[in-house]
């Protein structure tokens, strides 16, 4: 579910109204549209949006340093880190700190493997991480999982993991992912023992309100999309699966 289609849908019927003389009613749509767009580029809905998705996991990330982080069988890293453009260049986004994250807890000592999990993760996060100075020895690539249901299912076959066999796993993602990460390892990787670590946090370490909250730009408003469709799976996961 996205916002920007109720969004153009107010303001094409704007447009209709309009073209048929209902002034009245169609530069009210106009406006309901404007506060509707308006709405969803400022940093202060993100902060609505934001907080509570990070707020458990914010302050996890390395328990103040990753020795301190509970060992485990494998780090895991969700995918999102880097895309390529129709070039080849990688495109390196905010969620690189995932993996920069996994790198600083294998340097640590907490895990003998990172998994880097997604398709096309092997061209992305594993060339990452092996820029960060985690071995290809090191690493073990998940290549199918397409979104983040299939995470959990893939890796319990990967890692063998059985009612017999549990495998302890810190599982690596932005902080705002993690509340529905946690939901899919716990449905779909019951023999998996998910320990959630933050790549990175996008609100919470900066949740003052000021004037500049209420500034529109266009990086907020794909980062309120971005944390409205994590709502929106969240819910429909408690809801309907």
């Amino acid at each position: 579910m996205n916002p920007v289609l109720p969004g153009i849908f107010i303001l094409l019927a704007a447009i209709v109204l309009l073209l048929r003389n209902r002034r009245r009613l169609g530069l009210s749509l106009v406006m309901l549209g404007t506060v509707w767009f308006y709405a969803w580029s400022i940093s202060a809905t993100d902060m609505i949006l934001c907080i509570p998705l990070e707020r458990d996991y914010a302050n996890l990330a390395g328990y103040g340093s990753c020795e301190n982080f509970p060992k485990a069988d494998a780090i895991v890293d969700l995918g999102g880190a880097m895309t390529f453009n129709t070039n080849k260049f990688p495109y390196v986004q905010g969620p690189a700190g995932r993996a920069w994250q996994c790198a600083r807890l294998w340097k640590a000592g907490r895990a003998p493997i990172v998994i880097p999990t997604g398709q096309g993760i092997a061209e992305t996060d594993a060339v990452l991480l092996r820029d960060l100075g985690v071995p290809g020895s090191a690493i073990r690539v998940e290549n199918c999982a397409r979104n983040t249901e299939e995470h959990p299912k893939y890796l319990t076959e990967m890692l063998g993991a059985s009612e017999a066999n549990r495998v302890k796993v810190i599982v690596v993602t932005s902080a705002w992912h993690l509340k529905r990460t946690m939901m899919m390892f716990e449905k779909y990787g019951p023999y998996l023992e998910a320990i959630p670590c933050p790549g990175e946090v996008d609100v919470y370490g900066d949740a003052s309100w000021c004037w500049a909250r209420f500034l529109p730009t266009a990086a907020i408003f794909e980062s309120n999309v971005r944390h409205f469709h994590e709502w929106v799976g969240i819910w429909w996961y408690a809801w309907f699966r």
